[in-house]
């Protein structure tokens, strides 16, 4: 007994390392299972640092009740590791159609209940006096087997896809400038629900020689499943119902829609990709890109490592019982008015590169938060909030309808830009992915918590094409967006892709792989008819 006596005295006021190793395991075996997904060591800094003080935290809290070195770091790690790892133990409760207020308090008391018991059976079994290194030797073992994977962190993705590309599709190539409106809402729904005729806008590019599609119509409620859906020219249900409704499966759909049909198509042609992202995470950077705005990687990694923990479940249930709700960081942090600046100057001296040239921009305009007064002066931010919209709903409306008519005008600076440099020879494409609809944040609700009034709007989109030789009036016979770049490939290149149907579905912010068939032209005709 003496030696261990000894041991103690000279290593007691010391943890042991495993409780510390499983926490570091938890961020490293994330990144590891994606090693392709755009991730770099500059990412795994905050989660881990987090992790290693949350859990060095509860130790050092642990020390003041817990003697015994073995126990405490035991505890640390029943205490400390589990609320990290809550996303793995309970994917399956996110989920469930439940309230979410309810779902995050039964997470919540479940892991709360797990580890009292894991606490009690520490401190009442007796431990053996190797168990410390063989866990010490186990939780090196499970940092070591993710090395391999982290080392290709960073690693470019090949871009050897080509199979899209027609024999046929010689010839001159004109320009092509695809930009995406975020939560741009047409013009029945700017009459109906803010009682603001867009007509202005129309005008000004039908004069330019745009053409516009009639009732144009999203196929999703989501931008990342309009987009993407639009980008790889069809429907994008079989993957979302393969990676399941949880907010944390998002990944594969992300990659969808970065490593898209079309830009891997176009750049097979000779097109040089330029992009300009926002900071909206699924596509602040593309690495197809062979010039873009910033190379600064996206925050994704970090929040799914944040929806991995218990955090998600504590914001569900204490956010409907607060004032303000701070679920929203969980998100993405939006730009400023100064950056969004800078992205469109980027966008519009990119118009100076030689050809031929896709150029694709998602612009968070006139998406919240609402940063431009209308003649484009910055003011203070705000979102559309739940508590704005039940205390001042004019407020909401008025400042959604001042930051589009400076998207209006934003919008014609760049088309005046394009034209100046290659007159009405290049193709421009000005898409909404989506209406607004007045959400707390943007994001929709259920299909059943939503007004028929917010339905429309979610589905009724600004849309408007111009280019050579008819191919802004060969793209305004299509209605949705999925069928645009179906369009452009076919007549521009000679793909063989005729239009597909034009389907509509509902996802709400809780459920945004949970996709419902909506009849949005049933709702039209319902709202019009006396």
């Amino acid at each position: 007994m003496e030696p261990e006596r000894v041991s103690v005295s000279r290593y007691g006021r010391f943890p042991h390392a495993f409780p510390f190793l499983i926490a570091m395991a938890s961020v490293l075996y994330l990144a590891a299972e994606n090693p392709h997904e755009g991730l770099t060591l500059s990412n795994l800094r905050d989660p881990l640092v987090l992790a290693l003080l949350y859990v060095f935290v509860v130790w050092a809290t642990l020390s003041l009740f817990v003697k015994d070195r073995l126990r405490r770091s035991l505890v640390t790690t029943a205490v400390g590791v589990t609320p990290l790892v809550s996303g793995y133990l309970f994917g399956w409760l996110r989920g469930q159609a439940i309230e979410p207020a309810l779902r995050g308090a039964i997470e919540t008391g479940a892991l709360v209940a797990l580890m009292l018991i894991g606490t009690l059976v520490i401190l009442r079994v007796r431990w053996l006096p190797n168990a410390a290194k063989f866990l010490n030797i186990f939780s090196s073992l499970l940092v070591l087997l993710t090395v391999p994977a982290l080392l290709s962190l960073g690693t470019p993705e090949d871009d050897t896809s080509r199979e899209h590309v027609s024999e046929d599709a010689g010839g001159a190539k004109p320009d092509i400038y695809l930009v995406v409106l975020d939560a741009y809402s047409g013009n029945e729904s700017l009459i109906e629900s803010y009682e603001f005729d867009n007509s202005a806008i129309h005008d000004s590019l039908q004069e330019r020689g745009f053409k516009f599609p009639t009732r144009s119509r999203s196929n999703y409620t989501t931008t990342f499943l309009s987009v993407g859906s639009m980008l790889n020219r069809g429907y994008v249900n079989d993957l979302a119902e393969q990676t399941g409704p949880d907010y944390r499966d998002r990944t594969a759909l992300y990659r969808y829609l970065e490593f898209n049909r079309t830009t891997r198509d176009l750049k097979g042609l000779g097109y040089e990709f330029v992009y300009v992202g926002s900071s909206y995470p699924p596509m602040a950077s593309n690495r197809l890109a062979d010039v873009q705005y910033s190379e600064i990687p996206s925050r994704e990694f970090e929040r799914l490592w944040t929806r991995m923990t218990v955090l998600p479940a504590v914001l569900a249930m204490v956010c409907p019982l607060t004032s303000r709700c701070v679920s929203s960081a969980l998100h993405f942090g939006p730009e400023s008015a100064a950056e969004t600046e800078d992205r469109l100057a980027f966008l519009n001296s990119s118009v100076n590169r030689q050809g031929p040239k896709f150029v694709y921009a998602h612009w968070l305009l006139p998406h919240g938060p609402f940063r431009f007064a209308q003649d484009c002066r910055p003011i203070a931010p705000s979102w559309t909030t739940g508590d704005m919209m039940i205390e001042n709903d004019s407020l909401a409306r008025r400042r959604y309808v001042d930051q589009l008519v400076c998207t209006n005008r934003k919008i014609l600076e760049f088309v005046d830009a394009v034209r100046a440099t290659a007159s009405d020879s290049s193709v421009i494409i000005l898409q909404a992915d989506h209406g607004d609809g007045r959400f707390p944040g943007g994001r929709p609700s259920s299909l059943e918590a939503a007004d028929p009034d917010q339905i429309r709007e979610r589905f009724d989109v600004f849309a408007a094409y111009a280019g050579p030789s008819g191919i802004g009036d060969s793209l305004a016979l299509q209605r949705t967006p999925v069928n645009v770049m179906r369009t452009l490939v076919r007549v521009l290149f000679g793909f063989s892709e005729p239009p597909s149907e034009d389907r509509h579905f509902w996802s709400g912010r809780d459920r945004p792989l949970y996709l419902v068939s909506v009849d949005i032209d049933s709702l039209f005709n319902a709202a019009t008819e006396p």
